[in-house]
This record gives structure tokens, sequence and C-alpha cells, in this order.
């Protein structure tokens, strides 16, 4: 029985042989050439979205990359409480259900080039064991509240700025960020303690 599928997107054409993979750990898509810019390389899933969400309930590993026609996240995706990884990215989805905020064992989420995506789940930071979190190139322009209790947070790629404490700078305190991160609407820093709390400079891995 398999455990672990992978596809050449130009060579997709139907899955049956996953009619009886109840146990699938692994789905990927594999691009046929480097995504760069703008470009994509689209393949249409010829399983139901809501099937496939419902049907491999032992999942670890999920993506979706570039899959056309996705236009919405079914709330069967909080079953699968066994995900590591999903990547939505490059789909049309505008938002995801609140339902997603019950993968506790998420490490991974990537929702990068989603254009139509405005926000992020507002329980988003119940997700304890998350550790990168990208949304590169999307609508979304405020974080979820609470961001500083994702303590496990390695990589997160922008931060912008609210006017209020729940979405302020204050929020970066308790992250143990790596790498780069990209930080806008400076402007809502109302009061300059606010960033002397954050002290950036003694995250060293920053």
């Amino acid at each position: 029985m398999a455990r672990h599928f992978s596809f050449a997107i130009k060579d997709v054409k139907y899955f049956d042989s996953l009619h009886d993979a109840k146990r699938l750990r692994t789905f990927i898509p594999l691009p046929t050439f480097v995504i760069v810019s703008s470009l994509n390389d689209p393949w249409q899933c010829k399983i139901p979205v809501h099937e496939l969400f419902s049907k491999f309930k032992f999942i670890h590993t999920l993506s979706l990359l570039c899959c056309s026609g996705l236009l919405e996240v079914p709330d069967s995706i909080g079953d699968l409480k066994h995900l590591r990884s999903l990547d939505l990215s490059r789909t049309d989805i505008r938002k995801l259900p609140d339902s997603s905020c019950l993968l506790y064992n998420l490490q991974i989420l990537k929702l990068n080039f989603c254009l139509l995506l405005k926000e992020l789940p507002s329980n988003l930071y119940k997700l304890n064991n998350l550790r990168c979190l990208e949304f590169i190139a999307t609508s979304v322009r405020k974080v979820p509240m609470h961001m500083g209790k994702m303590k496990n947070l390695q990589v997160l790629s922008s931060f912008c700025v609210g006017k209020s404490s729940e979405f302020g700078i204050q929020q970066l305190v308790g992250l143990n960020l790596h790498g780069g991160l990209p930080i806008g609407d400076m402007q809502n820093i109302v009061n300059p303690s606010d960033a002397l709390q954050v002290d950036l400079k003694i995250k060293s891995t920053l």
C-alpha cells in the first residue's frame, strides 16, 4: 500500500492508484521547471479537494502547490491531525478556515503567491508547533493577534505592525526568529519604548 506519492505536473492525469491509499503520508507535485517571478506551472487535481482532505487522515506532508482551480480550503482540513507540512502556494484561495488552527502538529505553512489571500486565521497562534510561516506576495497586511505566543516559530516571511498591542511590534519580543524579517507599517509604532522592548539587536539568529 502506497505511503508516499509524488508526481510530475506535466504528466498528471488521474490518481487512480490512490483510491486505496488511505494511510498516505506524503502528497507532493513536482514542477517541471524552477518557478521564478510570476511564472506558474499549474495542474488540475483529479481528486475533489474535500475528498483529498477527508480521505487521507494520516497525511504528514501535503502540497497543492500550483493547483489550478483551488479556490477554497474545506473545513475538513482540521481533521488532518498528523499534518506537519502544508503548502498551498500559488493557488487562488482567499482565506484559511478556522479549522486549520486545529492542526496542532503543523510545523510548516506556506502560502506564497496566493494573490487573493487577504488575511490569516485569528487563532493561528494556537499552532504551537509551527516553525515556518510564509505568505510572500499575498494581500495579507496584518499578522494574527497574539503571534508572540508562537514560541517555536523560527521563519516568518514578513511582519506588519498593527495599531493595537495585539498586533503591535511587541509581538516580536518572544519570538526566536532566524534569517531575515521585513517589517512594514513602522508608522504604527506610537510609543518608542515599544520598539525598545523588542530589542532586535539581541536576537543573534535574526
